[in-house]
């Protein structure tokens, strides 16, 4: 007699072993990591052997109805991926300030799974501890341009900044896609490197006074907008956002390579 099975779901999928390939992959120095493994409350803790991250805070619980409410959606692999509105000032996903979110040297990496939920038009933040408002405490800021580039600023708030557009593809709107950009520490318009779907980007790097190294400000650590300066989000994302980090270490074209393909069974796609 025959087995007969469906396909869908015959493979568990070990979440957490492919969990801790992403943080070996990530390494060890100052790794902030939330696959984002909760659909309600407000804490959004990190995950990782050597993790120096805390715990992420949402403005109002995941799973509010309405205006602030994130719409938690389960993936295949056990991970969340989280809404944003692009608009309400509820909608603030952030950590409080820590050194081990700041970078003056060394290497450095920043990236997400993003899914653009409108036309290419407007500038959207990502990963940012970039503060405008009030007195201007900028770090870093990885964003999606209104022309649909990645774009990458690093910035020394005592001097000048760096910052680093893509050139070649475009992000498209409603499909997942993953965005990283990597810092070497060291001077040169080929110091950041981007990579969409785990492929290396062509970038224009153009520095502004000069750039010696980011400086440590208490702006807060932003998943999905930017400034936090008591005014609603900057550049707040419009679209869904799953397995964000940073970590202190420039990643690898095949470091990227590996997370794509985890990334990529992880969410389903």
């Amino acid at each position: 007699m025959g087995h007969i099975s469906s396909g869908l779901g015959s493979r568990a999928v070990k979440t957490f072993a492919l969990l801790d390939q992403i943080v070996t992959v990530l390494g060890a120095t100052k790794l902030a990591f939330w696959p984002f493994l909760t659909g309600s409350g407000e804490a959004i803790f990190p995950y990782g052997s050597g993790n120096d991250a805390g715990a992420l805070t949402a403005a109002t619980a995941l799973n509010a109805a309405g205006a602030g409410g994130h719409d938690p959606y389960l993936h295949p692999g056990g991970v969340y991926s989280y809404q944003f509105d692009g608009t309400a000032d509820a909608d603030r996903i952030s950590a409080a300030d820590d050194a081990d979110y700041t970078f003056a040297t060394g290497g450095v990496s920043w990236g997400a799974w993003v899914l653009m939920q409108e036309a290419v038009g407007t500038a959207r933040s990502v990963v940012a501890k970039f503060r405008t408002t009030a007195a201007a405490q900028r770090e870093y800021d990885l964003r999606i341009s209104a022309t649909g580039y990645p774009i990458m600023q690093i910035y020394d708030e005592a001097d000048g900044d760096w910052t680093s557009t893509c050139t070649v593809n475009v992000l498209t709107p409603f499909t997942w896609q993953f965005v990283v950009a990597t810092y070497s520490g060291t001077e040169g318009a080929s110091a950041i490197v981007h990579y969409l779907n785990g492929t290396a980007e062509t970038p224009v790097a153009v520095e502004t006074l000069a750039f010696g190294a980011m400086v440590d400000t208490t702006a807060t650590l932003t998943i999905g907008s930017r400034d936090q300066g008591g005014a609603s989000p900057d550049q707040a994302f419009q679209g869904r956002i799953a397995l964000p980090f940073v970590t202190g270490k420039a990643l690898t074209a095949a470091n990227v390579t590996t997370l794509y393909g985890i990334g990529r069974e992880l969410l389903g796609v």
